[in-house]
């Protein structure tokens, strides 16, 4: 598809056989593109991975990087709520993200572009506190079409076994001019990744 950034998630890395096994840099050389990878969990008592986290690949020049955590990367989390991520229900830790995530967006109102995996259905406290920022805009699809789960998925007794659920969501400053957008069907993941068309 020939995007100029891809913001990815739940990309590894990891030592096996004496071989690093580095997701980002793959992707990265493969495609040619700049990137910068930041570790959100650890790992020393799984054999799939020894850290994951979220990374952004450009094809123009990255001048600056940057992160910030919303909650602290912890070391062998023991389920999802210890990662800082929960499925449906959202209860104090939780909203305490989100606040932390909106105070970081609030005041961001030049080519700024947000995206995530937010684990929040439409509705929920996470989309409901975004909706209502000034300075950022939902970019789209519909609200009511959905990316997850394009494959089973079955975690601690969490199973949904088709797309019925909206979990993708990208947010920009109002600035910026969507020529078009869609959520692209492929069988690589579990979710459907969206794609974007900006005027710059």
């Amino acid at each position: 598809m020939d995007p100029d950034v891809i913001c990815g998630q739940e990309l590894i890395q990891l030592n096996k056989n004496g071989k690093k096994v580095d997701t980002a840099k793959y992707i990265a050389n493969k495609l040619g593109y700049e990137y910068f990878y930041k570790e959100a969990e650890t790992w020393s008592n799984r054999e799939e991975k020894d850290n994951q986290g979220n990374a952004i690949f450009s094809r123009p020049p990255i001048k600056q990087t940057k992160f910030v955590y919303i909650q602290e990367p912890k070391h062998n989390p023991s389920d999802a709520s210890h990662e800082g991520r929960v499925y449906v229900e959202i209860d104090d830790h939780r909203k305490k993200e989100v606040d932390n995530l909106l105070q970081i967006i609030e005041g961001k109102n030049k080519g700024y572009i947000f995206t995530g995996d937010l684990n929040s259905l439409p509705g929920s406290y996470s989309i409901e506190k975004l909706k209502q920022l000034k300075n950022v805009a939902h970019v789209g699809p519909d609200y009511q079409e959905n990316t997850f789960a394009n494959k089973p998925f079955d975690y601690h007794g969490y199973k949904v076994d088709n797309l019925s659920l909206r979990l993708d969501y990208i947010y920009i400053s109002r600035d910026l001019k969507v020529e078009s957008v869609e959520i692209v069907k492929t069988n690589v993941s579990d979710h459907l990744p969206i794609l974007v068309k900006f005027n710059i």
